[in-house]
């Protein structure tokens, strides 16, 4: 393995797995912070030693006009499934248009690397499968946020990009609640409250979860791999179901005091919630990564810091 870029840019760098990246990384090499202005309660928690540039990416150009950089990890990814749902426009102007316009800026730049946060979603949400997900599988997104990020990867392939396939991302990430309302992070909130846990239909369905510590050492080792392959799936290891994430939370929300409970509603007739999972040999094969937090951990910690946002200050 190399050594990490001398400089590295990060785009979407106030946002949740972003955020994670500025911290870690400005530890080791000179980091510039690129993104939307940050939350006032995400500003406080960059390194003094970042530097931070608010913009747009189509800016991008004129707004890191006389830097330079060896590496950029493009996270920005226009806001997710739902948003993107929402605004389809905006979406495609912001993951596609936006990709592109970085792209070409790191080519005329000639930046060493260049590294894109993908997502499981590119297999499709729908449509099930008897085994993990592997990169060798035909992409098949089935809404827009799939499909826009299968866009993105296409376009940094043309200029040698590596993409990260991500799985579903949770945990402490900076000691602060992000406000984040996925399926976990409602769980983990409402477990350090003593609250209902709301699980939709049975809960059965198996996710694949991945912490974000471990996403962060996967784009670490990919930034020091020589020569990574275009693609490459970073997930936890083994899928968990939805209502074991639950009593997870509980469990861990007990300990600290509060006592929630578990209640189900009944799922909505028109979802389709095949399990999903990715194989990760690839990642361990050339990158030498492998998950190293486990849920029950991961959890655990999340649970507690929820609980700790919620004391007096």
């Amino acid at each position: 393995m190399d050594e990490l870029p001398k400089s590295l840019l990060i785009t979407g760098a106030f946002g949740y797995i972003g955020l994670a990246c500025v911290r870690e990384f400005a530890r080791y090499t000179d980091v510039v912070a690129y993104g939307h202005p940050p939350r006032v309660r995400v500003a406080g928690q960059l390194p003094a030693q970042v530097t931070a540039i608010e913009g747009e990416l189509r800016d991008l150009p004129e707004r890191l006009r006389g830097r330079s950089f060896d590496a950029v990890l493009h996270l920005a990814g226009g806001g997710g499934a739902a948003r993107c749902a929402q605004e389809p426009v905006a979406a495609v102007a912001a993951i596609v248009g936006g990709t592109s316009a970085l792209t070409r800026w790191a080519r005329q730049e000639k930046v060493k690397k260049l590294v894109l946060a993908s997502t499981i979603v590119v297999y499709g949400t729908s449509r099930a499968h008897d085994r993990p997900w592997a990169e060798s599988d035909a992409p098949r997104p089935d809404d827009v946020y799939g499909a826009l990020k299968h866009a993105a990867e296409q376009i940094c392939a043309h200029e040698n990009g590596v993409a990260l396939r991500l799985a579903n991302v949770y945990g402490v990430g900076a000691p602060i609640d992000m406000g984040l309302h996925g399926a976990v992070e409602r769980f983990a909130r409402a477990a350090a409250s003593g609250q209902e846990l709301t699980v939709m239909g049975t809960g059965t369905q198996r996710i694949d979860y991945v912490h974000v510590a471990d996403v962060v050492r996967a784009f670490d080792a990919v930034l020091r791999a020589p020569k990574p392959p275009a693609c490459i799936n970073i997930g936890g290891g083994s899928p968990t179901s939805v209502v074991y994430v639950a009593r997870m939370c509980l469990a861990a929300g007990r300990e600290l005091g509060p006592t929630g409970t578990i209640v189900y509603q009944p799922a909505p007739a028109e979802k389709v919630w095949p399990d999903r999972s990715l194989a990760i040999d690839l990642a361990a094969d050339t990158l030498g990564w492998r998950p190293q937090v486990s849920m029950n951990e991961g959890l655990r910690e999340l649970v507690q810091m929820m609980h700790r946002s919620l004391a007096p200050s």
